[in-house]
């Protein structure tokens, strides 16, 4: 941080200023900011290192949880959710499910993912 990005928000009275590191408005650096806004304080950037890793730890929960559905709907929505996203049609061929099973498998896979404590736990923030 330079001198010349530190800022210094109005003050409010009986409140005392805190450095906090977000984007200043000089520069579009993540720079420190003397502010007396709590809510820069309390509500941590949403792109920083702490939402990255909860992110990492709900990704790896979903992925736990999808392992543990039966086959048949473990495949389906690993399947689905390949890049790019398969029609129906291409799903059935590929795994040999007739095109009128697959939404009700996924739906069943969702239900029972939506059911999940641990992934629950996880989500749940």
């Amino acid at each position: 941080m330079s001198a010349a990005c530190t800022t210094r928000a109005p003050s409010r009275a009986g409140s005392s200023s805190r450095r906090v590191a977000r984007p200043c408005a000089r520069c579009s650096a993540a720079c420190e900011v003397l502010t007396d806004d709590t809510a820069a304080i309390d509500d941590p950037d949403p792109a920083g290192p702490d939402a990255h890793a909860i992110e990492r730890e709900r990704r790896a929960a979903l992925h736990t949880a999808v392992e543990r559905l039966s086959g048949r709907q473990r495949v389906l929505l690993t399947s689905m959710l390949s890049t790019p996203a398969p029609t129906y049609e291409q799903l059935s061929t590929r795994l040999e499910m007739p095109v009128g099973s697959i939404g009700p498998t996924r739906d069943r896979a969702l239900a029972r993912l939506r059911d999940d404590p641990d992934l629950a736990r996880a989500v749940a923030g």
